[in-house]
């Protein structure tokens, strides 16, 4: 963030449920404000589609979220919203590390506008055949 000339604005946790507090996150934003990153914390997951709501009203244009996460955020947020989706392994490739994963052609079905897809790729002997497999695999 430091590189980019970002200043991070930390807000508080709701301490009955151990995750991000919506309500300090609204007070927080200012029009300088460009990004929410929320943390999921002791193994509670925020919430999500009110901090889309929240960042749509803010002005931002979208939101980084797991696979599973795609179908509910569709739902809670209309219209022009990216949503960019990591954790995304073809069904030709091991799950690695991921544990919340869906295939391309899942994610990209879900209403994922974006999908990454990295040590697939980047591990693959020939990369150009692997996207090339990964795109039959979304048609």
């Amino acid at each position: 963030m430091a590189a980019a000339g970002a200043k991070p604005v930390f807000a508080d946790v709701n301490p009955r449920t151990f995750t991000l507090d919506p309500a300090d996150v609204e007070r927080r934003i200012t029009p300088r404000t460009r990004a929410l990153i929320p943390v999921h914390l002791y193994g509670q997951p925020a919430d999500i589609t009110g901090l889309a709501r929240l960042a749509r009203r803010a002005g931002m244009h979208g939101v980084v979220a797991s696979p599973q996460e795609i179908k509910m955020l569709r739902r809670a947020v209309r219209g022009e919203f990216v949503i960019l989706t990591p954790g995304v392994r073809p069904v030709w490739a091991g799950r690695d590390d991921q544990k919340r994963i869906m295939t391309p052609a899942e994610a990209v079905a879900a209403g994922a506008n974006y999908i990454v897809i990295g040590r697939p790729v980047l591990k693959a002997e020939d990369r150009r055949a692997a996207v090339e497999k990964i795109l039959e695999e979304i048609q």
